[in-house]
């Protein structure tokens, strides 16, 4: 899934205590997170509307979020691990 941080929650003006607080499943323990619907996210000339995401800072990662599957799957992926590279292209 999509992860944003809260500052970056706070700054894009999403309501978090009105959102809906979910139980996730991370490699060594659950912990909870609000889920919200991002309007659109936009990476170049690429916007996909209505994303899911949940709010949360990752420990020792401030300012960082993920774009999870749920979003690059609208996409087809190629990478190049040599290269350190992932291309994107619209389905």
């Amino acid at each position: 899934m999509v992860t944003i941080p809260s500052a970056a929650a706070k700054a894009l003006g999403i309501d978090v205590d009105a959102a809906p607080v979910r139980q996730l499943m991370t490699a060594s323990q659950i912990i909870t997170a609000p889920e919200v619907t991002l309007e659109s996210i936009q990476i170049g000339e690429w916007v996909e509307r209505h994303v899911n995401a949940f709010i949360l800072d990752m420990p020792d990662q401030y300012g960082v979020g993920l774009l999870g599957l749920n979003y690059l799957n609208r996409f087809r992926m190629e990478v190049n691990s040599k290269a350190g590279v992932l291309t994107l292209t619209p389905r």
